[in-house]
């Protein structure tokens, strides 16, 4: 057995009995796991969202098979994430990001724990709005495409209008899609844009 954190990506179903959780670990990187039963529980379902944090336990997998989780428990319950239409929006975004920029399993520790601190500053900032901007400039940095400001300086600024905000993040997206193979501009962005609209 094997005890790890973990931030959830996103779920996918699998079969009639069983989903696949993805998520981010400090010691393994991007990890797919079996999970089973957990469309009987709509509570504990609330586990299972975007950037949440949670504590896995595993079985170890033979080789070719996927491992599968034998129990699960919130590491951090978020007082407002999940209850703020923003910060959830925000939380799609920025998991949707993670999915696309992190294809293989290579831990990286410093990643986990910045994506963590993300975690908690949207969930406890007074004023979230430019949380997913200063997000993505740093995991370019993390990623090691950091953005030159000589060339992207416009890219690096702090937004304060509403166009300000929509104009940068569409080009951050768009400098993501160039520096990352088969990365698109995330499906969330159109969230965000009617939700800060």
């Amino acid at each position: 057995m094997e005890k790890t954190y973990a931030i959830v990506l996103y779920m996918q179903a699998y079969n009639d009995k069983a989903s696949i959780l993805n998520v981010y670990t400090p010691s393994n990187g991007r990890s797919a796991y079996i999970l089973y039963g957990n469309k009987r529980n709509k509570k504990k379902n609330a586990a299972y969202t975007p950037l949440s944090l949670i504590e896995i336990t595993t079985n170890h997998a033979r080789p070719g098979t996927m491992p599968v989780v034998k129990e699960i428990q919130l590491k951090y319950v978020p007082q407002r994430i999940s209850n703020d239409i923003r910060r959830s929006a925000i939380a799609m975004f920025i998991a949707e990001v993670l999915t696309l920029s992190l294809k293989h399993p290579m831990a990286d520790e410093t990643l986990y724990n910045y994506i963590e601190h993300t975690i908690y500053t949207l969930d406890k900032e007074d004023n979230p709005v430019n949380i997913h901007i200063n997000f993505l400039i740093d995991l370019a940095t993390l990623l090691g495409i950091g953005i030159d400001h000589s060339t992207h300086a416009r890219l690096l600024r702090e937004p304060s209008t509403r166009k300000e905000r929509q104009t940068q993040l569409h080009e951050l997206c768009q400098y993501f899609e160039a520096m990352i193979e088969d990365f698109h501009t995330p499906k969330s962005l159109d969230v965000l844009m009617t939700i800060f609209d």
